[in-house]
């Protein structure tokens, strides 16, 4: 721990060492005064609350086996927009823009073709 704080406009007495990321996440640690260190508390809540996310819904598209799309979205709806989207764009699909419609014409193709739309966490929360 150094004598004074490592905030260089501050020349207040070292209170604490916390860790701080420079390339990647808490490489490197730092002397804060005890003024600092609540400021950086503060931030480190901030952040952790901003960072906290709806779970991102995976759409996978696979073609005998080998995936060939993937793509996430905000909703489950937005996912099966953007399975009919592709499906349009890289299958040739003919149908209405419609869940049951996609599904239907997805069961004729099914030796070829499988779809998954899945829900995640927010990815710092897996475990």
């Amino acid at each position: 721990m150094n004598a004074y704080c490592d905030n260089e406009k501050c020349e207040n007495p070292g209170f604490k060492v916390v860790p701080v990321s420079v390339r990647k996440p808490a490489d490197e640690k730092r002397t804060l005064c005890a003024a600092c260190e609540e400021a950086y508390t503060w931030g480190v809540q901030h952040g952790t609350f901003t960072a906290v996310a709806e779970p991102i819904w995976l759409l996978a598209v696979a073609d005998r086996g080998v995936i060939v799309h993937i793509q996430p979205f905000a909703s489950e709806e937005a996912a099966e927009e953007g399975l009919d989207a592709y499906l349009r764009k890289e299958q040739g699909y003919p149908g209405p823009r419609h869940p049951d419609a996609v599904r239907r014409w997805l069961r004729m193709k099914e030796d070829r073709l499988s779809v998954q739309i899945t829900s995640l966490q927010h990815p710092s929360r897996l475990s």
